[in-house]
């Protein structure tokens, strides 16, 4: 419950607790914090060493990021990610959030990199993705690993420069001031509420550190511009004074109209590329290339705001992504590990946003990842599978574009392919349907056999993440744990609470996840009594409760 909830251990000498677990068995002895702290250590120990032994022989990504407590220490995060051997199913896990004593230099956060691998046993690290400090890329550097920027912070260092602009900073000023009046006032809110039909909608307060938290804000004031002026112009309920100060000018709400659609775009963008269950890295530079090409190509229709707003945001991730103005990425970063994941992405192999020379570049980065004295001799026959010849229709997505090259291009070579150059042309000629789209790591599960050298290389790269919210999703749990209430809680203590919290919380929703996997499978292939029915929830068994039992089983910390 500690661990799982972010509960503190010390819950157990509570006396609500006490009445409470008193009220289910007034027989059992609850036992001390320091009991369970023991309990929370063993549990701890159980699951590092069950994660080391996964983890042995994998190439791993990281993600790493920084924080301090409100107890003014500073901690270091980090994730690794992987693909699973047979399954190639894409996990996470946290490895550690440990407490960093020394000054945030990139030298010294490399020892901690170093240091955290080597106790998981981890010896071939892909890439490590990190927010765009300095010292992070020191720290990447310094530890020998390609270093990849977190795509969700590089987006928000440039569209945080397009919404500097006077005239829409000017615009977000005014926005922020009737949305902060609205959220101090109960009486303005509730009549908001009130003035709104079916179910009510809320303002949306913007944060600096979060740039589609302003393009939320703006969404929602579009979305509740008549109830809101009837609000502001109900004497009643506003007064005059106020009225002036929140007005907000037709000009302002013509430029919130313009710009929304804008940003909208990257929004979905940031959202596509946080995901923890599917290859992302390598989809950053087509993303790119389509937000630079398409979103933000300037129009004789553009109002003057808007085309400053798409040049500033433009330039602002050529130079922070080193793509050109077309968004293709330049000679200097053509082999980057996000380049390399496209390439090993059976939707996006083809490399059609780069030039020819590029994608020569690439293949031959491929071919050279791939030692001779362990390339696999194979031989690959093409022929059309059941899901090859009759694809699935298509699902509707977000973006379109990133469902790849659905093609269908087949070759009668079938001779050996003894050098990696010819696997290479072979998985290039292979015929991608639009399930694959879909599903890439099921594409290369089915075809790991015909491309063994490709696949040993799509583990490593694939795996990468576009961003590293992993790492600060942990440290969303790490301040409901370090509060101004616990903020002397051990660091060592902090530390296995929320390695428990993230690793076992994962492993029970992925338990849960085959498990509604399999029930589905079953309905549709079996019919089974009301009393087996797979719909109903399964309940799990229950132990025997043995009233002597005066210590809590390591599950329940």
């Amino acid at each position: 419950m500690c661990a799982l909830d972010v509960r503190p251990t010390s819950i157990v000498n509570g006396e609500g607790f006490k009445d409470f677990v008193s009220a289910l068995n007034p027989n059992y002895h609850v036992p001390s914090h320091t009991t369970i702290n023991k309990h929370v250590s063993l549990l701890y120990d159980e699951a590092k060493e069950a994660l080391t032994e996964t983890l042995e022989g994998q190439t791993v990504a990281l993600t790493s990021d920084l924080w301090t407590s409100v107890a003014v220490q500073g901690y270091i995060s980090l994730t690794a990610h992987y693909i699973t051997s047979k399954e190639w199913k894409l996990q996470s896990c946290l490895l550690a959030v440990r407490l960093v004593e020394d000054r945030h230099t990139g030298v010294n956060i490399a020892k901690h990199v170093r240091e955290l691998t080597s106790e998981f046993g981890i010896k071939s690290v892909s890439a490590i993705c990190t927010d765009n400090a300095a010292n992070m890329e020191v720290a990447a550097r310094a530890a020998d690993i390609p270093s990849v920027k977190c795509f969700a912070h590089t987006l928000q260092l440039a569209v945080t420069d397009g919404l500097k602009l006077p005239l829409i900073s000017k615009t977000l000023a005014a926005a922020r001031r009737v949305v902060t009046h609205f959220n101090q006032s109960l009486i303005a809110r509730s009549a908001l509420k009130q003035k709104q039909e079916g179910n009510p909608l809320s303002l949306i307060q913007d944060t600096p550190t979060r740039w589609n938290s302003s393009y939320f804000m703006m969404s929602r004031l579009l979305a509740l511009r008549l109830p809101l002026y009837t609000v502001l112009y109900d004497d009643q309920i506003t007064k005059t004074s106020d009225r002036s100060k929140l007005d907000i000018s037709d000009a302002f709400w013509k430029i919130m109209e313009d710009i929304v659609p804008i940003l909208e775009p990257f929004t979905e963008a940031t959202e596509l590329l946080g995901k923890e269950d599917q290859p992302t890295a390598s989809a950053v530079f087509l993303l790119l290339n389509q937000l630079i090409r398409n979103d933000l190509c300037v129009s004789d229709l553009d109002t003057g705001v808007v085309k400053s707003l798409k040049d500033t945001i433009r330039s602002g991730l050529m130079k922070r992504f080193h793509v050109d103005k077309d968004g293709i990425p330049l000679e200097s970063i053509i082999t980057c590990p996000q380049m390399l994941a496209a390439a090993l992405d059976p939707r996006y192999k083809s490399l059609k946003f780069v030039c020819d020379e590029s994608r020569a570049a690439i293949r031959k980065a491929l071919t050279d990842a791939v030692a001779p004295s362990t390339a696999i001799p194979v031989r690959i026959k093409n022929e059309p599978t059941e899901d090859e010849t009759n694809p699935p229709p298509s699902k509707r997505r977000v973006f379109n574009y990133l469902l790849g090259d659905v093609v269908d291009l087949t070759t009668d070579d079938s001779s050996s392919a003894d050098t990696i150059e010819k696997e290479i042309e072979l998985y290039l000629a292979s015929p991608i349907t639009t399930r694959d789209s879909a599903e890439p790591l099921q594409w290369w599960q089915r075809n790991e056999s015909s491309f063994p050298n490709l696949a040993m290389l799509a583990k490593q790269y694939l795996a990468i993440p576009a961003t590293s919210v992993p790492s600060e999703r942990v440290f969303s749990a790490a301040g409901r744990t370090l509060t101004k209430l616990r903020a002397s809680l051990d660091p060592d203590n902090a530390e296995k609470l929320l390695f428990l919290n993230q690793n076992l919380r994962k492993k029970q929703e992925t338990k849960t996840r085959s498990v509604r996997e399999e029930s589905s499978v079953n309905t549709a292939t079996e019919k089974r009594s009301d009393v087996n029915d797979p719909l109903l929830p399964t309940l799990p068994e229950m132990p025997d409760f043995d009233d002597s039992v005066s210590a809590p089983r390591l599950m329940d910390a």
